[in-house]
């Protein structure tokens, strides 16, 4: 059930106008935030297959087209197309303990500061559209933030990947889960 606007205004007038918001992304214990404590990726748990050390890390992939969905309604067609893998690298760099190295990661996104409250408002609306149900696909065609939208339409997490040891082709998206066709015999050889 989507609440109410005028329910969203007066939770925004009584708690959330009043705290200090964050003008840039930060990795907190709830997360990636932006705004007044927008969350943009949960923080998960550290994968089965790495170090349990009870270290955790961003949930990228699951929380990937909210991701992109709130940086484009705070950003609109600023955001770069590469910013995942800036956010992956911070995440990877939060897991071993290093705050200060993730933050720098977060700093090669190249994101602008939010200039005013009427930004953080705008971002706190759209994380309760979705947060509500609201799909973000729909969030990106309302406001027509295409560019975004391209984003997420392109990605598609089931897609195969080459399979690990496969050298270079590691984990990149095939069309069937072989080996990518990147190589570099297959580049050399000439066309027929």
């Amino acid at each position: 059930m989507v609440r109410s606007f005028n329910e969203l205004k007066k939770r925004w007038d009584d708690h959330v106008s009043f705290r200090h918001y964050h003008p840039g992304i930060v990795i907190k214990d709830a997360g990636l935030v932006l705004g007044a404590d927008t969350i943009l990726v949960r923080m998960g748990e550290t994968s089965s297959g790495e170090t349990s050390s009870g270290a955790k890390s961003l949930a990228v992939e699951a929380d990937r087209e909210r991701l992109l969905t709130l940086l484009g309604v705070s950003y609109g067609h600023r955001v770069p197309p590469g910013i995942v893998k800036n956010i992956e690298n911070a995440s990877e760099q939060w897991r071993r303990g290093d705050q200060v190295l993730a933050h720098i990661h977060l700093a090669f996104t190249g994101l602008p500061k939010l200039e005013s409250t009427h930004d953080v408002y705008r971002l706190y609306l759209a994380e309760a559209l979705l947060d509500d149900g609201f799909p973000p696909r729909e969030i990106l065609k309302e406001l027509r933030l295409d560019r975004t939208l391209h984003q997420i339409a392109k990605y598609d997490p089931n897609q195969p990947r080459a399979p690990a040891g496969s050298g270079r082709e590691s984990g990149r998206w095939t069309k069937d889960g072989s080996a990518a066709s990147t190589s570099g015999e297959e580049r050399a050889s000439p066309p027929r």
